[in-house]
């Protein structure tokens, strides 16, 4: 038996603990750990909350490192969809097999199958322990510190939907903390955020900011490193050097792209005043992207016109992703940095004076310090 055991152990690492390592002009993408037959939820932080599977296949976590700067980008891939986990944005363990996503304006669920051995899920916490804002509150019926109950089993039918205020009355004063607005963008207007639109729109993004760190067009030149470490020199940590991303980095760009879309409509005069704050959280080196990195990324968003305007139903039937959704070439072509090449079919390159408007228009924390 004993042999029989160790030969399954080795057998799941070899298929999970895959460590495949891409190398790129400018930095690398390993995957670290992947588990068959997972199912992604989405629920939604309306008045009446609903949980759905947007997506079902195979779960990877990745890991990318820019050679040219001390950056580095943790996602999470189930089928086409990816999001980025970061040092800010809460991961829960709320079951055996269960775990929850928190950040703003989104909220997931990811469940395995009983077919995944609990070493695989032990490895996958490590994992988040590293690279997220991490806490498990599966192993106890109620948690001493929130008494908060996670006592319906993972596979029941209800599961997500009877867990989803217990998830929310411990990630909502976390991001509130790191001066989030949860459920809704600082930005909103009514009908802007549906939740699957904004799930495509967070994987594209994902995907492309991922893209420019590898070829090297997102550089030293248009990124800020923020080290809230006490004493840094004294870490202990390998990966001491390196300066994880703070969720605005992709939930900014997320609401840039959204307010763009009701720049270019003209509709300026109806948007929200916003006033944001970005409180960054202690003991971290963190990154993030400055004026000249945000107009990077837009010029190639802008440059696919269906990141605005997306067919949810199509999204929900799995046949639309974020790839094909934004110009991830743009990132690769020749002279990249500011003019980023807008394909037939796009919109329009914008005019310096559209620049400037925009940029007083878009007021997000992904500015606070660049001026």
């Amino acid at each position: 038996m004993e042999g029989e055991s160790s030969s399954s152990s080795s057998s799941w690492r070899s298929r999970s603990m895959v460590s495949v390592k891409q190398v790129f002009p400018s930095g690398s993408e390993s995957e670290l750990l992947r588990i068959e037959n997972v199912a992604l939820w989405l629920m939604n932080y309306e008045d009446f909350p609903v949980a759905d599977v947007i997506r079902a296949g195979k779960f990877s976590l990745r890991v990318v490192v820019q050679s040219i700067s001390p950056i580095l980008i943790s996602l999470c891939v189930v089928g086409d969809l990816q999001w980025p986990i970061t040092k800010d944005a809460p991961v829960l363990r709320v079951g055996c097999r269960s775990f929850a996503f928190a950040m703003p304006g989104l909220l997931y669920g990811v469940q395995f199958p009983e077919s995944c051995c609990l070493e695989q899920l032990q490895v996958l916490a490590s994992l988040f322990e590293k690279f997220a804002h991490f806490e498990d509150h599966s192993m106890i019926a109620t948690d001493l510190m929130t008494g908060i109950e996670f006592s319906v089993p993972d596979f029941h039918p209800r599961f997500w939907a009877v867990s989803q205020p217990k998830i929310q009355r411990i990630t909502v004063p976390q991001l509130n903390r790191i001066g989030t607005m949860v459920g809704k963008a600082s930005t909103f207007l009514e009908g802007m955020n549906e939740g699957l639109m904004k799930v495509t729109r967070m994987s594209g993004v994902a995907k492309l900011i991922t893209k420019g760190v590898l070829v090297g067009a997102l550089n030293q030149d248009h990124i800020d490193i923020f080290d809230t470490r006490p004493r840094p020199d004294e870490s202990k940590d390998p990966n001491s050097s390196r300066a994880f991303p703070t969720i605005f980095m992709f939930s900014d760009v997320v609401e840039a792209v959204e307010v763009t879309g009701i720049f270019f409509s003209g509709n300026i005069l109806s948007m929200p005043e916003c006033h944001p704050t970005w409180n960054p959280v202690q003991g971290v080196k963190l990154w993030n992207i400055n004026k000249k990195g945000l107009m990077l990324v837009l010029h190639a968003l802008t440059s696919s016109a269906a990141i605005y305007n997306g067919d949810v139903e199509d999204m929900a039937a799995g046949k639309s992703s974020g790839e094909n959704m934004v110009n991830l070439d743009a990132m690769e072509e020749d002279g990249m940095g500011e003019e980023a090449v807008i394909e037939e079919g796009g919109k329009d390159d914008m005019e310096d004076e559209d620049q400037a408007r925009m940029l007083n228009v878009i007021k997000f924390p992904i500015m606070k310090g660049t001026d």
